[in-house]
Order: structure tokens, then sequence, then C-alpha cells
């Protein structure tokens, strides 16, 4: 499924159903200015480990703001948002 959002104020569509928080396109994600840290690292179904950027972005997604923690690395194409948030777990609510 896709959903509309906003991250630190810039509309995206995200595609739903994932386990994790937030992933964005790494082309959206170098455009937020906000400070970056090391992120996730993960194991490729080919066995490449994948080690992600991660920043802490202001979302805004079925009509609440929340802070989350949204990961990407370089080649990363898709805005992915996690079931958690959806369900309204795993983040800091603003407003």
């Amino acid at each position: 499924m896709e959903i509309e959002g906003e991250v630190e104020g810039r509309r995206i569509r995200f595609l739903t159903g994932f386990e994790g928080e937030c992933a964005l396109s790494f082309e959206i994600f170098k455009s937020i200015n906000t400070l970056e840290f090391r992120g996730i690292s993960f194991e490729t179904v080919s066995g490449e480990v994948i080690r992600t950027k991660a920043k802490l972005v202001t979302l805004k997604v079925l009509n609440r703001e929340v802070k989350a923690i949204c990961n990407s690395f370089e080649g990363m194409d898709e805005n992915l948002l996690g079931e958690e948030i959806l369900r309204g777990r795993t983040f800091i609510e603003v407003s």
C-alpha cells in the first residue's frame, strides 16, 4: 500500500508493509539537513552486508507528527514506512 507523508517539510510517497521504522531513498535522505549518524547493518540474500546511515527526522503521517529514525544507503531508491510507526509505536509523538 502507498501513503503520502512529509519528512522535514518535504512531501513524499511511502510504501508500507515492512517491519522497520523508516527508510528513505538516498536522494531524499541526502537532501535532509539534520545530523547524520551510523544506522543499522543488514545482510542481503546474497550475503552482502549493507551499512546504512541514519537521521532523526520529523515525520508527518496519518494526521500525526512524530520524530523517527530514518535509514538509507547509497543505491536505496524507495521510501518505506514501517508498520510500527503506522500502528503508533516506536516513535516520539511531537503534536
